[in-house]
C-alpha cells in the first residue's frame, strides 16, 4: 500500500466487520476519492488539452469523430462512430446485437486505414477484433425522447425543458465499457505506468467523459443543420446537467470479490480518508463554509433524485427525514471539541443511507488532506500459495483472519439458496436459484463463506504437523481458497462479510458499491439485479476544466432554469460512407491475435472446463500466458496438451538423507505441488527432477509464482549444480547442459524477478476454437426464469 494511505492512528479506522457489510457497502455515494473526481483533477493538473481533430458526420449524424486528449507525451483519441438504428433493436441489455453509437479509445492518433480499422470493428463489439494500440471498447443508445427533444429545442433557438433533462440526465446511456484485454484490446500492463491512465478504471473513465462531449456535440449538430443560422448550442448549465448514462446489471457484480486485493485498497483509502477527518482537533472557517454548501446542495440532489424501485424509494423518503433532524444537530456539533467527529456521530443510529451520505461529505472540504489517497487505489493483485508451514498454522490463520466466515450458519438451505453462474447466452455472470435452476454444478467461486468452512472442516480433520506441501498436494480442490487467504493477510477490507448465496442477497449492493466508487450518482434500480445511474452528471465541460470550481461538482443539481447560449455556427456535411458490418479478420492466416490477458483468461476457463480445480487453473493460465509471448508459434498446442495430460495425484516421490526425488515425471499440471515441496523442503539440498520434465513449463511456473519472503526458486542442471539455468533460455525450451535431470532449490536471497507478459499472442484458430470449446463447460444455458428476474436490462431502450 503506497505510504500516502498511512495514518497517524489506526484504531480510528472503522472495523471491516462494520464497514465491509453488504447492506452497507450497497450505500455508498460517490465522493472525493471516486474514479471521476480524481480523473478531472488529474486532467486539469497534467494541463490536458481536448480537442476534436476530426469531424465526419452527416446531415443525420451519422458518420465518425475523434476526440484528441494531450498532456506532455501522451496521446489519446476516442474514436466515435455513429449509426443508424431501427427501434426495435434498442435495448441496454447487454445481449443486444446493435447500438446507436460505438467507441474505442485509441492509443496515439489513429491516421485514416486505422481509423476505417475501427470503424469496421467498434460496431460489431464483441464480434470485432481490436488491436495493441486500442485501450477501451464501448457503445451507447440514445435517450430517445430526451435525445430527439434536445435536438429540437435547440433547433428553435430554445435551450431544452429543464424538468425533462431533471428527470433523465443523460442523451447516451452506455451498456457496456470494455477495457484491459478484452477482445484483444490493450493489457492494462502496457498502460499502467503513465500519468493520465494510472490507477483504477482510468482509460475506462476517460472514455466515458469523452463519450458524454460526444453526445453534447451530437445533439448540437444534428439541430445546427436542421436549422442553420437559428440553432443555438446547450449553455453551459445544460451540458452540466447532461451526464453520461449506463445500465448495469450482475456482470459487474463479482468484480470486487475476484479482485480483492484491489477492492481492499478502494475500501482502505476511503476508511483512511474518513478516519483522517475525524481525527481533525478543529474545524476552520473556509472548511466549514464548505461544507455547509454542499450540505445545502445535497437538499436539492436528494429532491432530484427520483426512482421508481418500491425499496429505494422508501430508503430515499427515510434519507430526506433524517438530513433535516442531521441539520438540526449540527449547530452543536460546530460546538463541540471536536467537531468533524460529532458530525460524524450524528449519523451514528440513523440509516445506513444517512451514514455513508456523511462519509462522502465529510471529505469533501478536505480535499488536502485526502486527495492523495487515490493514488493507493491501485493494485498489483498478486496472488499464490505459500507451501512452508503446517496445516496446524494454516487453520490457526484460517480462525483468525475468517472468523467472520466462520460464525455463519450455513447449514440450512436458505444460506445456500443461490448460485453464480456465468451464462452460455451472453458469457455474463447471472445468479441462480439452487433449488429451481439448474447449471449448480458450474458455479462460480463467489460463496466465500462456504468455502472458508469446507476449509476448516478439511483441515481440522488433517495432523496439524502435517506438512502444508504434502496436505494441498493431496486436496488441489482447496488450493484456490488457501491463495485466498494467504494473498489477504495484510488486506483487511477485501472481504464482504456476508454470504453471497444466500436466499436475501441482494446483488444491487454490489452494484452500488462498486459505480460509487466510479463516480456515479442517481442511482435507479430496475430490480435487484440491474441499475440505470448517471457518469459525469454535474461535471464540467473540457472548456471549464481550468475553472476554480472544476472540482466542486458532487450532488450536483439541476437548476431552475438553463441560461441562453450562442446560435451554433453551420457545420460542415460529410457524406456518409456508412459502415461495413462484416466480421473482420485479424492477424496471420490461420492465426488469430490475443491480448495476454484476454489468452490467460480463456486458459483459465478451458482448465476448469477440462475438469482442473480451480487454483490449479489459475496457475496453469498464468504460466501459459507468460510462455505464449516466448513460444508464440505453438502455445495453442501446448496448452491443449497439458489439459489433455492424464494424472491427477502428486508425482511418486521419496526422500532419504539427500534431497527430494522425484520418480517419475509429472503432469503440467501437477508442477505447483513440485514447486510447492521445493519452497517448503528449504533445509533439503532440493528436488531432484527427471528428465522428461518439461522445461519451458516449469520454468514458466517458476517465474509466475510470487516467492515468499526472500526465498527464490532456481534451476540447475545435475551434472553441473554450479550452474544455474538462465530462465529465458528455459521458457524457450532449450535443453539443460548434461544428463539425469534437473535440481529444483530454494534459497534465500533477493528473488531477481520476472516481467509481466507483455506483446502479444498469435494462436491457430484451431487450438482457439479448441479452447473455447473447453471454456464454455464453464458456463449454463441461460433459463427464462434468469431472464424474467432480471439477469439483464429492460427489452425497450426507447426512453
Amino acid at each position: 500500500m503506497n505510504s500516502a494511505c498511512v495514518i497517524e492512528d489506526p484504531a480510528a479506522l472503522r472495523a471491516p466487520g462494520q464497514a465491509m457489510r453488504l447492506a452497507r457497502l450497497g450505500s455508498h455515494h460517490a465522493s472525493r476519492l471516486s474514479f471521476a473526481r480524481v480523473l478531472l483533477r488529474d486532467l486539469v493538473a497534467a494541463d490536458a488539452l481536448i480537442d476534436r481533430p476530426h469531424h465526419a458526420l452527416d446531415e443525420h449524424g451519422y458518420g465518425s469523430v475523434v476526440y484528441r486528449v494531450r498532456a506532455g507525451d501522451e496521446c489519446y483519441s476516442l474514436c466515435c462512430f455513429s449509426t443508424p438504428l431501427a427501434p426495435e433493436q434498442r435495448t441496454d441489455r447487454v445481449i443486444a446485437q446493435a447500438w446507436d453509437a460505438s467507441f474505442v479509445l485509441f492509443d496515439g492518433e489513429p491516421d485514416a486505414a486505422q481509423l476505417a480499422r475501427l470503424q469496421a470493428n467498434a460496431p460489431l463489439q464483441e464480434a470485432g477484433r481490436f488491436a495493441a494500440t486500442d485501450l477501451v471498447l464501448s457503445r451507447a443508445n440514445r435517450s430517445v425522447r430526451l435525445f430527439d427533444h434536445v435536438v429540437q429545442s435547440l433547433a428553435q433557438g430554445d435551450q431544452p425543458d429543464v424538468g425533462f433533462v431533471r428527470d433523465v440526465g443523460y442523451l447516451m446511456r452506455t451498456t457496456a465499457v470494455y477495457g484491459n484485454g478484452k477482445f484483444g484490446l490493450a493489457d492494462r500492463s502496457r498502460i499502467a505506468a503513465r500519468r493520465l491512465l494510472r490507477g483504477a478504471f482510468r482509460p475506462e473513465m476517460l472514455s466515458v467523459y469523452l463519450i458524454r462531449l460526444f453526445t453534447h456535440e451530437l445533439v448540437e449538430h444534428i439541430a445546427a443543420v436542421r436549422a442553420p443560422g437559428r440553432a443555438v448550442g446547450l449553455s453551459a448549465s445544460a451540458r452540466r446537467a447532461l451526464g453520461i448514462g449506463n445500465a448495469t446489471g450482475l456482470g459487474m457484480a463479482p468484480f470486487i470479490v475476484t479482485h480483492a486485493q484491489l477492492f481492499n485498497n478502494w475500501m482502505l483509502a476511503r476508511e483512511t480518508a474518513l478516519a483522517r477527518v475525524r481525527t481533525q482537533p478543529r474545524a476552520d472557517g473556509c472548511a466549514r463554509r464548505h461544507f455547509e454548501t454542499v450540505l445545502a446542495r445535497v437538499g436539492a440532489y436528494l429532491d432530484q433524485w427520483q426512482v421508481d424501485d418500491a425499496r429505494q424509494h422508501e430508503r430515499l423518503n427515510i434519507l430526506r427525514d433524517e438530513l433535516a433532524g442531521f441539520r438540526r444537530a449540527l449547530p452543536a456539533a460546530w460546538a463541540s471539541d471536536r467537531p468533524w467527529d460529532a458530525i460524524y456521530a450524528c449519523g451514528q443510529g440513523a440509516s445506513l443511507e444517512l451514514q455513508e451520505l456523511l462519509v462522502s461529505l465529510l471529505l469533501e472540504p478536505h480535499g488536502a488532506l485526502v486527495d492523495g489517497l487515490a493514488d493507493c487505489c491501485d493494485a498489483d493483485e498478486t496472488v499464490g500459495i505459500d507451501a512452508r508451514g503446517d496445516c496446524g498454522s494454516l487453520l490457526e490463520q484460517l480462525r483468525a483472519q475468517a472468523r467472520w466466515a466462520l460464525d455463519i450458519d450455513m447449514n440450512t438451505a436458505q444460506a445456500q439458496a443461490l448460485f453464480w453462474y456465468v451464462s452460455e447466452e451472453k458469457l455474463e455472470p447471472r445468479l441462480g436459484r439452487r433449488d429451481s435452476e439448474p447449471g449448480c454444478e458450474r458455479e462460480m467461486p463467489l460463496a466465500i463463506v462456504r468455502d472458508y468452512q469446507a476449509l476448516e472442516a478439511e483441515l481440522a480433520r488433517a495432523p496439524a504437523q502435517m506438512p502444508l506441501a504434502a496436505w494441498l498436494a493431496a486436496h488441489p480442490e482447496h488450493r484456490h481458497v488457501v491463495m485466498r487467504l494467504q494473498s489477504l493477510r495484510a488486506y483487511p477490507y477485501a472481504e464482504i462479510h456476508d454470504n453471497l448465496i444466500a436466499g436475501d442477497c441482494l446483488p444491487i449492493d454490489l452494484l452500488r458499491c462498486k459505480l460509487a466508487m466510479f463516480g456515479a450518482s442517481r442511482f435507479d434500480p430496475k430490480s435487484d439485479r440491474w441499475t440505470r445511474i448517471s457518469l459525469f452528471h454535474g461535471a464540467p465541460s473540457p472548456s471549464e476544466l481550468r475553472a476554480t470550481e472544476a472540482d466542486d461538482w458532487s450532488f450536483a443539481v439541476v437548476p431552475a432554469q438553463f441560461e441562453a447560449s450562442d446560435p451554433l455556427p453551420v457545420p460542415s456535411i460529410e457524406a456518409s460512407q456508412g459502415t461495413a458490418l462484416r466480421r473482420p479478420r485479424s492477424g496471420q492466416a490461420g492465426a488469430v491475435d490475443l491480448s495476454v490477458g484476454e489468452f490467460v483468461q480463456l486458459v483459465r476457463k478451458a482448465a476448469i472446463g477440462a475438469g482442473l480445480e480451480i487454483g490449479l487453473a489459475h496457475e496453469l493460465a498464468n504460466a501459459a500466458g507468460l510462455l505464449a509471448t516466448v513460444q508464440a508459434d505453438s502455445i495453442g498446442d501446448a496448452v491443449l496438451a497439458a489439459l489433455g495430460e492424464p494424472g491427477t495425484d502428486p508425482a511418486p516421490m521419496r526422500h532419504e538423507d539427500g534431497p527430494w526425488i522425484m520418480t517419475a515425471a509429472p503432469a503440467v499440471r501437477l508442477i505447483p505441488a513440485v514447486l510447492d515441496l521445493a519452497l517448503a523442503a528449504t533445509e533439503a539440498p532440493g528436488v531432484i527432477l527427471p528428465g522428461g520434465i518439461s522445461v519451458a513449463w516449469l520454468a514458466a511456473y517458476i517465474g509466475t509464482r510470487p516467492l515468499v519472503g526472500q526465498w527464490r526458486l532456481e534451476l540447475r542442471g545435475i551434472e553441473d549444480p554450479s550452474q544455474v539455468l538462465d530462465p529465458a533460455d528455459c521458457l524457450r525450451g532449450a535443453n539443460p547442459p548434461g544428463a539425469g535431470g534437473l535440481l529444483l532449490r530454494a534459497l534465500a536471497g533477493e528473488a531477481p524477478g520476472c516481467p509481466p507478459p507483455a506483446g502479444r499472442v498469435m494462436i491457430a484458430r484451431s487450438s482457439l476454437a479448441d479452447l473455447q470449446r473447453w471454456a464454455l463447460e464453464t458456463t449454463v444455458p441461460s433459463s427464462e426464469s434468469s431472464r424474467t428476474q432480471g439477469a439483464g436490462a429492460a427489452i425497450d431502450d426507447n426512453l
